[in-house]
């Protein structure tokens, strides 16, 4: 029996797309103050009744396509000007057309998320991405939410879609490694951690992940270097302060790891999370008296924190045997 060390190696963040979203224009749409601060089912019913308007103009639009692709095909064997001419405004057309309809969609998505309706969130989108095909971002909302729910592969494939649109998308190259490394592929997920840094070197989340990575692949001194770069960035990440000190002990330097751990609760106190990664440390350097105040004080802050609960109680038999023992 042993301490159980939870977190370590199973991070991986997916960067949520809801502030990305933001890019959409909601003017002539809705009034978005008004249905955000209702409920979900208000959302959803005033979102239809304010949508029904454009989505007959939509419709009326798509006719009018029709009458005009007519109209170009008369123009065949007139001079080329008049023909080049209403080809163009044929395009024009089409391209308000999508952008209104990728407006709407992009509009359902956002509030389907705010009712936390994932499935139809991903729906929309999907369609919006079909509309905007070559929009790096409708493509990247898509991955996204494939990833919330679960559908690694097929979010990989998203993310790789984004890709081929736009090769510097810094969060795809970095949602791609994440979900990668779910599916056991942690070579590539290196690949992309390190592609995400080498557009964003100050990338936390990305440094954390590739530690993470190189832990799972025994890489532990690489493992301790992506932790440390993250902690300068961001001295107080907590996972960063995790994988550190998992990553020392790893190297057989757990009187270091516990410093590295001290260090991260003297700037945050209150993190149940910290205490509970100095109980396991005290615990493998066979400090069994600090480990229990270690985890006492982590399940006064964290009552649900389950790990917390076995640990200690692992600790105390230790505890109980090694007084026997003295």
């Amino acid at each position: 029996m042993a301490c159980v060390n939870s977190r370590i190696g199973a991070l991986y963040i997916i960067k949520g797309a809801l502030s990305r979203c933001k890019r959409i224009s909601h003017s002539q749409i809705l009034d978005t103050q008004w249905v955000f601060a209702g409920s979900s089912h208000d959302i959803l019913a005033g979102f239809k009744i304010s949508t029904t308007y454009i989505l007959v103009q939509y419709r009326k639009a798509q006719l009018r396509i029709v009458g005009e692709s007519w109209l170009v095909d008369r123009f065949q064997g007139r001079d080329c000007r008049t023909q080049h001419t209403g080809v163009i405004a044929r395009l024009a057309f089409r391209s308000r057309i999508a952008h209104r309809k990728y407006r709407v969609l992009a509009t359902l998505y956002v509030i389907y998320m705010k009712a936390g309706r994932v499935r139809d969130a991903l729906r929309a989108f999907q369609e919006a991405a079909e509309v905007a095909h070559d929009y790096p971002q409708a493509h990247y909302n898509v991955g996204v939410v494939q990833a919330q729910l679960g559908q690694y592969a097929e979010a990989a494939a998203t993310f790789r879609k984004v890709l081929s649109l736009d090769s510097s998308f810094t969060e795809a190259h970095f949602n791609l490694g994440a979900v990668l490394a779910d599916l056991g592929q942690l070579d590539h997920a290196v690949a992309e951690f390190e592609a995400t840094l080498r557009l964003k070197p100050d990338h936390a989340d990305a440094l954390v992940n590739l530690g993470q990575t190189y832990g799972k692949l025994t890489r532990h001194t690489e493992a301790l270097e992506a932790f440390q770069k993250a902690l300068r960035i961001r001295p107080d990440y907590s996972d960063a302060t995790a994988g550190a000190s998992e990553a020392l002990i790893q190297l057989g330097r757990a009187e270091e790891a516990l410093r590295v751990v001290q260090a991260g609760l003297a700037r945050a106190p209150d993190d149940a999370w910290l205490h509970f990664r100095e109980g396991y440390v005290s615990a493998e350097l066979k400090k069994y008296r600090e480990a229990v105040d270690c985890y006492d004080r982590a399940i006064r802050l964290d009552p649900d924190l389950i790990d917390a609960h076995f640990n200690l109680s692992f600790v105390y038999a230790r505890l109980s045997l090694w007084e026997e023992s003295a």
